[in-house]
């Protein structure tokens, strides 16, 4: 254990002579920071980047802008909508609640509206006529006109026509922008989110993977290259992160626009009057290898728990923060018999009521959704929020990040109280911090070495520039479709435009990428037919309808020809050739249809990973029944059936009807894609480690691994398996072995191995293990990458070899897709 002293930190007031000054100060109803002034002063910026530290007011800062849109609107008519993006559910409620102030406040002309999958449902379901059903048109009405799904405080409707901010997460964003609803509503999503907003915030800008980042600069990039950042009614972007990366910095600066950045600067704010922000902070570091079950085995240890008791006692108040939900419970059952304090968890499986009453607790215990930006409100509390805080952190920016949620006391009486701050880390950082054991640290020494120290979360971007213009084609191409002159040149130019700002390196023409995202949208439109075509529960049933006739044809398709034709069956031509294949002479040749079917649906789900914002790798869901809340603090929770498996004794059901009855007393109903249910009994005196096995129809290792190894794939029959022995539920493995997983594996020993062992090092990329089974020939192990974490792995060429890539080349005969570069 190694123990440090924070100092406190101080910010700069802005100048009080400065011409906006007196704007700034009224609008925030107190002293304004030096940052504060300067974001909305760079009025003239096409983005401005404002990259101070948590807990300084960035928001505030960036909602200035709103003054000036206001007044805008009221003078001019013009447009003043404003898109604010937040990546946790948790902070868009957080942020709706700041926007909602900082117009009341002031007061401004704009309505407030925050939208999420399950609040567009339930304003639906409530507000809208019955003939507005699908996601998509919903969205399309709400944003088209928020009041109708607005109340004012009579509970009336909004009446006349107002500006309003749109507070959503970035899914809503990408579903809007990348087309993946019906064709015609989202046309219209797009035009609304490209034609609507003339002032767009995304905050913690950071948290966002490459993959992410890539959407955003599609985004920035279609805004420029049509215009809109010049003219009246201009855009403007304000992007707020605390942690920057060269990378993102990197990809902005292709965007050739003027950026304005907004970052601490010493030498800028010499002689300005400052103003405490932080408080002095008592740290120690914890190795993560020392500790058996890492922050469970901290916090749960006689010495801390009485540390916190007696910080409890003195009338302080603190969070415990770690990455894994199972550690949040396991700490959560050695504290909640605290009977004189209030104990409350915020994560991903807690419900309203539970986010709620954890918003009120003495001791909250949360997950990463209060990593990014959340702030911990106690209303005229004299000093910091939070105390103390226990966590763990295995990358630079988790560190960072949750070592800013306590010690804030911006804008607080009571500022010198010192903070304490226990975090479990790898033991390079404690090595790289041994030689100032003991010593004061100003927050911006400790964050240089821990930079220098602990990974990225997120640092793999190769992607960008090999494997998101694939994607961005997507909008591009469905935008082309409204166009009834120029189609294609105006397509390519964006092409073109998007692989400057991305330095594309595939070698890849407009025309091939075009040809394939043609194909990925026709076999789309029939996946849920492929898939019952494919989907047979009696081994001598066939079934072959115009999905699979359709797939067929694709495949027979030259290559060499990117023409705009997709080949599509018709009835007939399905019916003839189901004849015939059902026909016991043509075994044989059925045999080998059903195969090359199979083989090609695996490659449309290769195909499909792209086109997803958050992970492509989604496990099946389960509707718990957990009468003791040990998973979270409602009777009935529905969560990812691994979890439960790996960290619960359950009793495990796939009865339609028993999920019925249970979904009737669950709070916003049960998603479609739920189909188990199972009674939560206790945890597990010893936590799963779950892996995969496979299984592969004829096919031998050789085969296998030319196929399946050192790219992206997909196939489905995956089990999941136990380390200690222990059976999974077979309900769980039926619904899991269903599903088509994507992935990126490599033998378990060898270069490639030791590259990807590398780059989990170097990132915080997580891996599991498969174990294959060849028959015959044994069963072997391989390191194995799930979803969208597989897909980006798959794009660090100069990372990971490409020692199957000539054999896979020459075995896979049958395709429908031309990915590859030249």
């Amino acid at each position: 254990m190694l123990e440090l002293e924070l100092a406190a930190q101080s910010e700069a007031l802005a100048d009080a002579n400065d011409p906006d000054y007196k704007v700034v100060a009224d609008a925030l109803s107190s002293r304004p920071l030096h940052h504060q002034l300067r974001t909305y002063q760079a009025r003239a910026a096409d983005v401005v980047v404002n990259s101070y530290n948590t807990g300084t007011g960035k928001t505030k800062a960036a909602l200035l802008r709103l003054l000036d849109l206001s007044d805008d609107y009221r003078n001019h008519h013009r447009n003043a909508n404003v898109l604010f993006i937040a990546p946790t559910n948790e902070l868009l409620r957080q942020h709706e609640r700041d926007v909602k102030k900082f117009v009341a406040d002031n007061p401004l002309a704009h309505l407030v509206l925050r939208l999420d999958a399950a609040t567009v449902k339930e304003l639906a379901t409530h507000h809208l006529p019955d003939k507005f059903q699908r996601k998509g048109e919903q969205l399309d009405k709400m944003i088209e006109d928020p009041r109708s799904v607005m109340l004012d405080d009579a509970g009336q409707r909004v009446s006349g026509h107002h500006p309003y901010v749109l507070v959503i997460n970035p899914d809503i964003f990408y579903y809007a922008l990348y087309g993946l609803g019906n064709p015609h509503e989202q046309r219209l999503l797009f035009k609304q989110f490209v034609n609507n907003f003339r002032y767009i915030i995304v905050d913690e800008f950071h948290y966002y993977n490459a993959k992410q980042l890539a959407n955003f600069l599609f985004f920035l990039t279609l805004l420029r290259e049509w215009n809109y950042f010049n003219g009246t009614d201009r855009r403007q972007v304000c992007l707020l992160t605390a942690t920057p990366a060269a990378q993102v910095d990197h990809y902005l600066d292709n965007l050739k626009l003027d950026i304005a950045r907004i970052a601490p600067d010493d030498a800028e704010v010499v002689g300005l009057e400052r103003i405490p922000a932080l408080a002095p902070m008592h740290l120690r570091l914890y190795s993560a290898d020392a500790l058996a079950d890492g922050l469970v085995s901290l916090a749960g240890g006689q010495e801390t728990r009485d540390a916190v008791k007696g910080w409890l006692d003195s009338g302080r108040h603190g969070a415990i923060i770690s990455s894994a939900l199972w550690r949040i419970n396991q700490v959560y059952q050695r504290y909640n018999d605290l009977s004189d304090y209030q104990v409350g968890r915020l994560t991903g499986a807690e419900a309203g009521a539970g986010r709620e009453h954890a918003r009120r607790a003495d001791l909250l215990l949360a997950t990463p959704t209060v990593d990014i930006g959340y702030n911990f409100e106690r209303e005229n509390w004299p000093r910091q929020n939070i105390d103390f805080l226990l966590f763990d952190a295995r990358s630079r920016d988790e560190f960072i990040q949750r070592l800013g949620r306590g010690g804030r006391v911006l804008g607080k009486p009571e500022s010198n109280i010192p903070g304490e701050a226990w975090a479990v880390v790898p033991d390079e950082l404690i090595v790289a911090l041994q030689d100032r054991a003991g010593q004061t640290l100003t927050r911006p020494e400790l964050n240089a070495l821990v930079n220098q120290t602990l990974p990225q979360k997120n640092g793999i971007y190769d992607y960008i520039r090999s494997g998101a213009i694939v994607e961005a084609f997507l909008p591009v191409y469905g935008f082309g479709q409204s166009l009834a002159d120029d189609r294609d040149q105006r397509m390519e130019e964006l092409f073109n435009a998007l692989g400057q700002v991305y330095n594309t390196r595939s070698g890849m023409s407009f025309k091939r990428v075009k040809w394939n995202i043609r194909r990925y949208i026709e076999l789309k439109k029939r996946e849920r037919e492929l898939r019952a075509e494919t989907e047979t529960t009696n081994a001598s049933e066939f079934k072959f309808g115009v999905a699979s006739a359709t797939l067929m044809k694709m495949a027979a398709q030259a290559k060499d020809d990117y023409s705009d034709n997709v080949p599509v069956a018709n009835e007939d031509e399905a019916q003839q050739a189901a004849q015939h294949l059902s026909d016991p002479r043509n075994r044989q040749q059925r045999g080998r249809i059903e195969a090359d079917r199979n083989q090609l649906l695996e490659e449309y789900y290769t195909a499909a990973a792209r086109f997803n914002f958050r992970d492509s790798y989604q496990p099946p869901l389960a509707l718990a029944y957990d009468p003791d809340h040990l998973l979270a603090s409602s009777d009935y929770t529905t969560y990812s059936a691994l979890h439960i498996a790996q960290n619960y004794d359950a009793d495990w059901s796939a009865s339609p009807k028993q999920l019925e009855q249970w979904a009737a007393r669950l709070d916003g109903g049960l998603g479609s894609e739920v189909r188990l249910s199972c009674q939560i009994n206790h945890h597990r005196d010893q936590r799963l480690i779950l892996n995969f096995s496979l299984r592969p129809h004829d096919l031998s290792r050789k085969e296998w691994e030319e196929r399946y190894c050192s790219t992206l794939a997909a196939t489905n029959g995956f089990n999941v398996v136990s380390s200690v022995g222990i059976g999974v539920p077979p309900q769980l493995n039926d619904a899991f072995g269903r599903n088509f997983v994507t992935f990126y594996a490599v033998p378990e020993s060898g270069p490639e191995a030791a590259s990807l062992n590398t780059l989990k090092r170097q990132t915080s990329l997580f891996t599991n293990t498969l174990m294959v089974d060849f028959g015959g020939e044994g069963e072997h192990l391989y390191i194995l990458v799930l979803g969208t974490a597989a897909l980006l792995v798959a794009c660090e060429r100069n990372v990971i070899g490409t020692k199957y890539a000539a054999q896979r080349a020459a075995a896979r005969n049958t395709h429908i897709f031309d990915w590859e570069s030249d």
